[in-house]
């Protein structure tokens, strides 16, 4: 995270597979000099994939694993915000190889962001299934659950970020 004011640099070690997501909270975004920088109070916060705590459902009320066990089940991982109804929060939702299921928004808007793996996603009556790989985008309004499906290879990473609660089970 970058707080608003302050110079913007997104840079990876060369060579490395890294992923950038820009996600603005609130507008308008207007891109300014670094001579015009100001600190808004906030403090930028860089996440290493070595540094996120992954949850199952033994601990969280949102991941339901249908009575399989909760250790090889999805995963999610809390990044900033909330859960609870009304409030904007992203979250990491780890998707094992394998997986077949769904996630859906509980109070609000969906938007999620396949960060690794490959996905078969599709509403059903809604939309035809399709692959979405990395940097693909899918989303919705409250209560539309979403199939999701992770290749047999790898597992699944998606960024999800809601107003409120959400549920993969």
């Amino acid at each position: 995270m970058q707080p608003a004011g302050e110079v913007h640099i997104t840079s990876a070690k060369e060579g490395a597979a890294a992923t950038a997501f820009l996600e603005i909270l609130q507008g308008p975004y207007l891109v300014k000099p670094g001579i015009e920088a100001f600190d808004n109070g906030e403090r930028p916060i860089s996440l290493l994939a070595s540094n996120i705590v992954w949850l199952n459902a033994d601990d969280v009320k949102w991941i339901d694993t249908d009575g399989e066990g909760a250790e090889n089940g999805p995963k999610a991982a809390a990044l900033w915000g909330s859960t609870e109804q009304g409030r904007l929060g992203g979250s990491f939702v780890q998707l094992p190889e394998g997986y077949d299921g769904a996630l859906s928004s509980v109070d609000g808007d969906l938007r999620s962001v396949v960060i690794k793996g490959e996905l078969l996603h599709e509403v059903r009556g809604t939309t035809e299934p399709s692959n979405i790989g990395p940097g693909g985008y899918f989303a919705s309004n409250e209560n539309i659950e979403h199939t999701l499906s992770c290749n047999n290879a790898s597992k699944c990473i998606i960024y999800v970020r809601t107003a409120g609660r959400f549920i993969v089970k």
